[in-house]
C-alpha cells in the first residue's frame, strides 16, 4: 500500500508559518530527521515521533537507514531505506559507524539514548591533508573525539583546537 495512503495516528507535521531563510519553491521545507529526544515536535505532542523514527519503527522502510548526496552546482539526491546506487558505485566502499548515545542532560544516569547523529572520529581530512583530533569526550573506552552530523545546518563546527589548527 503506497505510503499517501496509509494513516499515521502519531506522525505529527509542524507547519513552517515564518522562516529566516527563503524556500526556493512550494515543495521547499525542512523534514526532521532527529531523534525524539531532542525533537520539538516530540516535546509538545504527546506520543508523536519524528518522521523517519515513525516510517523505521512500522516496518515500512526495507532497511532503517536514510542518505543524502548534497552536492554544489549539481543534482542532489535523497534517499529513505536504501542505498542510493546511482550516488554509491561500489556498495563495499560503504562505511557503518555506530551513532554515539548520550545521557540525559542534567542526570546522573546510566540510561542513554540517541540524542544528535554523533559518531566517533579517529581522523579527518581538509584539502588532502589528513589531521587527527585531539580526543575531548569522554567514552567507555577512554577519551575520543566526536563528530556531530547534521545537514539542517549552514556550517561545518568542530572543537576550537581542532578546528584551530
Amino acid at each position: 500500500m503506497p505510503l499517501e495512503s496509509r494513516r499515521y495516528p502519531s506522525l505529527v507535521m509542524g507547519v513552517v508559518t515564518s522562516s529566516n531563510i527563503t524556500l526556493v519553491s512550494e515543495v521547499s521545507g525542512i523534514l526532521g530527521l532527529g531523534f525524539s529526544r531532542h525533537s520539538e515536535i516530540s516535546a509538545r505532542a504527546a506520543s508523536a515521533t519524528p518522521f523517519f523514527s515513525t516510517l523505521a519503527q512500522q516496518g515500512i522502510l526495507d532497511y532503517p537507514i536514510f542518505g543524502l548526496s548534497l552536492k554544489r552546482n549539481a543534482t542532489r539526491t535523497f534517499t529513505l531505506g536504501a542505498i542510493d546506487v546511482s550516488v554509491v558505485q561500489n556498495v563495499s566502499q560503504v562505511v557503518w559507524n555506530e551513532v554515539v548515545s548520550f545521557s540525559p542532560i542534567g542526570t546522573q544516569t546510566n540510561i542513554s539514548g540517541y540524542f544528535y547523529w554523533v559518531i566517533r572520529m579517529s581522523s579527518f581530512a581538509v584539502n588532502g591533508t589528513q589531521y587527527t583530533p585531539q580526543p575531548t569526550y569522554p567514552g567507555p573506552n577512554g577519551n575520543s573525539s566526536i563528530a556531530l552530523l547534521d545537514v539542517g545546518t549552514t556550517g561545518l563546527y568542530g572543537p576550537y583546537q581542532d578546528v584551530s589548527s
